[in-house]
This record gives C-alpha cells, sequence and structure tokens, in this order.
C-alpha cells in the first residue's frame, strides 16, 4: 500500500471514495468490509466483490444509508526498508508534482476514453504521462493545462501552477469561490477538448 501514502483522510473515506494514487488504488487490497445500514440497523459484513468498486466509487459512495464500520485487507508482508524506501520516493514525487497549499486534493476524475487513440491523433499537443498512454486513459490535469488554466484565479481560489487538478486556497477562498472556478474549468475544458470532466470530490450541502 506505499503508492497511497500521503493521501489525507480516513481510512472509511478511502474506502467510500476508493481512493488511489500512482497506479494504485484502496480496494486492490480490501478482502471485505463490515458496514452498518442505518435504515434497519443491520451489521452486515460484505466481500469485496460485493462493493462494487469503481474508479473512485463504490457502492457505500452510491448509497449514503451504508456507514462503514471496519475494514480487513488482503497484505504481503514485505522488508521493511524496501518499503520505506518506496514511501520516501512517493512523498519526494508529491512535494514535486503537488501543491503544499491548502486545498481538496484533485478536483476531477481521470478519464476513460473509448476513442482514446483517435483523441491523442487529434490532440498531438496533449503530453500524457506514459501511465495514461499505458491505461488508454486521458489526465484530467492536461487538459486543464493545455487550456492555459494554471494559476487563474477566482478571489483567493486558484488553479495551482503545479498541478493544474488542484485548485488550492492562496487565502480566505470559500466553496462558492473553488465552485465558481470548477465551473469554469468545466466549461473551458469543454470548448476546447469536448469533453465533460466529472468531479472527483464530493460537495456536502448545508
Amino acid at each position: 500500500m506505499e503508492n497511497l501514502y500521503g493521501i489525507p483522510g480516513t481510512l472509511g473515506g478511502a474506502i467510500r471514495g476508493n481512493a488511489g494514487a500512482f497506479g494504485s488504488q484502496i480496494s486492490d487490497f480490501v478482502e471485505s468490509v463490515t458496514i452498518l445500514n442505518i435504515k434497519n440497523l443491520k451489521i452486515l459484513n460484505l466481500k469485496k466483490q460485493k462493493c462494487n468498486f469503481k474508479y473512485r466509487s463504490s457502492l457505500f459512495k452510491q448509497n449514503h444509508n451504508l456507514i462503514i464500520v471496519s475494514a480487513k485487507f488482503n497484505l504481503t508482508k514485505g522488508n521493511i526498508k524496501k518499503s520505506q524506501k518506496l514511501i520516501n520516493k512517493i512523498l519526494q514525487q508529491r512535494n514535486i508534482l503537488q501543491d503544499n497549499q491548502p486545498s481538496a486534493g484533485c478536483i476531477f476524475k481521470n478519464i476513460k476514453n473509448k476513442n482514446f487513440i483517435e483523441f491523442t491523433k487529434n490532440n498531438p499537443d496533449l503530453k500524457l504521462p506514459r501511465q495514461f498512454l499505458l491505461n488508454k486513459a486521458i489526465s484530467s490535469a492536461c487538459l486543464i493545462d493545455q487550456c492555459n488554466l494554471k494559476n487563474i484565479k477566482i478571489n483567493n481560489a486558484k488553479v495551482s501552477d503545479k498541478h493544474a487538478n488542484f485548485i488550492i486556497n492562496t487565502g480566505n477562498a470559500n466553496a462558492k469561490d473553488v465552485i465558481k472556478l470548477i465551473n469554469l474549468i468545466k466549461t473551458k475544458v469543454k470548448d476546447k477538448f469536448q469533453v465533460q470532466l466529472q468531479e472527483e470530490i464530493q460537495r456536502v450541502e448545508s
């Protein structure tokens, strides 16, 4: 699970959103999840196959009546020194690639495009990282970057100049500022690439 090191949040939240980074996601390691169904107050143990894990999604994200109580993981005992070395490498990559200012993490999901080869041919300036080329996926950060949206601001909410899929708070930005910036990014990407970005984050309405 070294690739997941440094992702902020709770275990339940990570399972709910199937959190991932650097080619791994938490569902790769889940064996079972114990839940409380708040409708009937029953506690159930679900095997991984019943959890409906998908890219940044799960049964628990789709059904708000299910509360994650605990989880069981299937892990392999490894070498502590090798693991620590990999963790240090991951942290270095995070420091290089991601901003250390307050944010909600990646805003948009990366995109699986059925017409990936045609899309890349039609957009030769889109320089996708190797892992995206291997997985035939489109990086939302690359699309945002190609729209020249890095560093664009609405009040104190700003698109990071390190990672275009991060909206950082440079001062006292509020939710309205971030949402306005999200909508602007969606419009610009749709106009240029005919791609509809989908949010990875989930809004909590008060």
